[in-house]
């Protein structure tokens, strides 16, 4: 557990106590576990909205003023209206000796090493589902697709992790595939009628 963050045990609550947390640099916070009482806590803005910024689901060991310490992992993330800063987290309390389901990013690895056929890559699943301790959360899943070219794909089922890792995302998904450049289409041109006859000609014709 590399990230550790301290928090504070709270008495109050409601929108007014929240607010007063927010100026003073805090957010607030619950704890919750599978045989965890639920607990109100308060933690520092600044550190909070570090690990929220990294979007990480790795474990955190976490410091109660006065209770102990707790593996966890930052599960819910709410924001203010334009999405910048944090206003409130919930925190999971997980057992070291449990396998647990995460969400991890997926990432695409070797396209600048594939034989230049001008084809293009298409991603089509950007995270996948693993199981594993929580010690072992990976801070990615990796695809390796140098080898890949104009229409072949890489499904789930071909994608490597880690001992201990257990990938459950459905292994016939596809994560990536190699396709052709479309081709613009070039706009029709409009038949033009050489006989039109001008305005002028056609009042001739009328005044005949």
């Amino acid at each position: 557990m590399e990230q550790v963050i301290t928090a504070e045990i709270r008495q109050k609550a409601g929108k007014g106590e929240n607010r007063r947390l927010r100026k003073e640099g805090k957010i607030p916070a619950v704890l919750y576990g599978k045989d965890t009482e639920s607990m109100k806590l308060t933690l520092s803005a600044r550190e909070l909205q570090r690990l929220a910024d990294a979007e990480s689901t790795k474990l955190m060991k976490l410091k109660i003023q006065g209770n102990g310490e707790r593996a966890v992992l930052l599960k819910d993330v709410q924001y203010d209206h334009l999405y910048k800063d944090v206003q409130h987290v919930d925190l999971h309390e997980v057992s070291l000796t449990e396998k647990l389901t995460v969400t991890v990013p997926l990432i695409l690895t070797g396209e600048e090493n594939r034989v230049k056929d001008e084809g293009i890559v298409q991603q089509l699943l950007r995270e996948v589902d693993v199981e594993c301790l929580p010690t072992l959360i990976p801070d990615q899943i990796v695809a390796e697709i140098s080898s890949l070219t104009i229409g072949q794909s890489l499904s789930v089922g071909e994608l490597v992790a880690d001992e201990g890792i257990e990938i459950i995302t459905p292994a016939e998904e596809t994560v990536v595939t190699i396709v052709l450049p479309s081709k613009e289409e070039e706009p029709e041109e409009e038949d033009v009628d050489e006989t039109e006859e001008t305005g002028e000609e056609a009042s001739e014709e009328e005044e005949a």
